[in-house]
């Protein structure tokens, strides 16, 4: 991937060298995989774009393209008020997981605000380290988690950004994670987005 960037980038700055470009870094956009981002030296105009989707077996429960269409019930944060029952299929997988979100508390538990803290800090770390600007281009959480539950991590994720100075982007509009409840007409999570904006007016 690091090879492909540098031909690209060179190739684009030969018609647009003024542009500002966006890369990610391998593994769709993982932030612990920046630590094997590689760009050329001497390009500036450059904004690195990672994907913050931790903790995932809460962001991702009910979603059928990573085999967790049979997790259900997952609340932000744990532990849960009743342990997390896992269907047989998912025992294998998820049964230490579970054992740490059925008991553990505070930050010490998978599905933490930690875990989302400790990504960002990574982020941060890497671009004070290269001097380059960081942006999450995509966090969220999909619809089968509870509504309260996707408030909760949707308000952590976006004050965790902004506590570092790191620009933010929700996935997505109105689909299977979207900020728009087409419905009811109206946004899901605008204030877990917006709050400290709209108490002030601004």
């Amino acid at each position: 991937l690091n090879e492909i960037h540098a031909d690209v980038i060179a190739a684009i700055r030969r018609i647009q060298p003024e542009r500002t470009l966006m890369v990610n870094p391998a593994m769709w956009a993982n932030v612990k995989k920046l630590s094997q981002l590689r760009l050329p030296d001497d390009e500036d105009n450059v904004i690195v774009s990672v994907h913050s989707y931790e903790p995932f077996e809460f962001t991702h429960q009910g979603a059928s393209w990573v085999q967790l269409n049979e997790l259900k019930g997952v609340t932000f944060p744990g532990p849960p008020a009743e342990p997390l029952r896992l269907p047989d299929e998912l025992k294998e997988r998820l049964g230490e997981w579970t054992e740490k979100y059925n008991t553990l508390k505070g930050e010490a538990n998978p599905v933490s605000p930690q875990v989302i803290e400790n990504a960002l800090d990574i982020a941060a770390a890497w671009a004070e380290r290269f001097g380059r600007p960081v942006h999450v281009g995509e966090f969220g959480a999909y619809q089968a988690g509870d509504r309260a539950s996707r408030e909760t991590y949707t308000r952590a994720v976006r004050e965790g950004c902004e506590k570092r100075g790191i620009p933010w982007c929700l996935w997505e509009w109105k689909s299977g994670f979207g900020y728009w409840d087409s419905r009811e007409n109206r946004p899901r999570l605008r204030e877990a987005l917006f709050q400290d904006s709209l108490s002030t007016g601004r």
